[in-house]
């Protein structure tokens, strides 16, 4: 039974008792009267620290809620029903903070950071849960899409600094095929490269002649023409095809450098075209593994160097 009930009968009592003794001895009805006041007493008594005090801590805690600040606990004397509402108050607050705390994981894009669900019938949590998921495609989308403008970039300022190399150059195709092969190599981050123009023999048979070289080994030989069809320059002249090789013969080539000599990683032969006609190959080696889109630069490259070399080589 409530507390506020029973003084309420026992107030109701003894103000029935005075009524019915209101004629017995002055003596009995002050100690009736009297002891209606102190149940009256008693009951404000209660009511401000079972009623009052609590529903002024409550508001407190709402108030510290709102302004994002922790949670004070009573210090008992409430209700059984009040400390109920006092532990659904600091569930939600802890529940608030965790939220609080994944969203701002998810601000500074730490993606994989995410609110635990309680209950099967949590939508909060399977709302974030989604909601970082989201955050997370969008975020590898978005990385996709810079990687791959840089790459466009990259691209577009290749062709234009060869493309002014190429409207500078002079009458000699020796000249521009050794700055070509030179600027190539540091542009591409390859370590060593090799440019073969068309020439014809006295005998009007094509041939393809090395007329630039960046860091190749002359020590082991380095053959200076090929004829269509022979070796990978001839067959990279003959298909037409860029050539990317990983797996190469032994001492195919040596690559140059300040730390010695070495056998590359990667191979890269791309034909130089011009109105179908392969002008010339352009050769790279490489310790490393070459990007696709630096291949496909190189396939755009040598149709541009076509344009340009078909006004310095004569055509058979």
């Amino acid at each position: 039974m409530f507390p506020g009930l029973v003084y309420a009968i026992l107030l109701l009592i003894l103000l029935s008792l005075i009524v019915f003794l209101r004629d017995a001895d002055d003596e009995i009805l002050l100690l009736l009267s009297g002891g209606a006041v102190v149940i009256v007493v008693a009951a404000l008594v209660h009511f401000i620290t079972g009623v009052f005090l609590p529903l002024h801590h409550l508001r407190n805690q709402f108030r510290r809620l709102k302004d994002g600040e922790p949670l004070q606990h009573s210090e008992g004397g409430s209700s059984r029903e009040f400390r109920q509402m006092e532990e659904v108050l600091q569930e939600y607050a802890d529940r608030r903070g965790e939220i609080i705390h994944v969203l701002t994981k998810l601000s500074e894009g730490n993606i994989d950071e995410q609110l635990p669900v309680k209950e099967p019938d949590d939508a909060l949590g399977k709302a974030l849960a989604l909601l970082g998921q989201s955050i997370m495609r969008l975020n590898i989308e978005s990385r996709k899409r810079r990687k791959l403008d840089e790459q466009q970039n990259w691209a577009s300022k290749g062709m234009a600094k060869f493309g002014e190399l190429m409207r500078d150059a002079g009458p000699d195709p020796g000249q521009l095929s050794s700055a070509l092969i030179s600027e190539l190599a540091r542009y591409l981050e390859v370590e060593a490269g090799a440019l073969f123009l068309l020439q014809y023999t006295d005998k009007g048979k094509p041939c393809y002649v090395l007329q630039g070289a960046h860091a190749c080994d002359d020590a082991h030989n380095l053959k200076k023409s090929f004829d269509p069809g022979e070796g990978l320059v001839g067959r990279c002249a003959l298909g037409r095809e860029t050539i990317v090789l990983t797996d190469l013969p032994e001492d195919y080539i040596r690559i140059r450098s300040g730390l010695g000599a070495g056998d590359p990683a990667t191979i890269i032969l791309v034909p130089v075209v011009f109105d179908g006609e392969v002008l010339g190959v352009i050769e790279l080696a490489t310790f490393s593994i070459v990007k696709q889109y630096k291949i496909e630069f190189l396939g755009h490259l040598g149709n541009s160097m076509g344009a340009s070399f078909s006004k310095l080589i004569p055509v058979g």
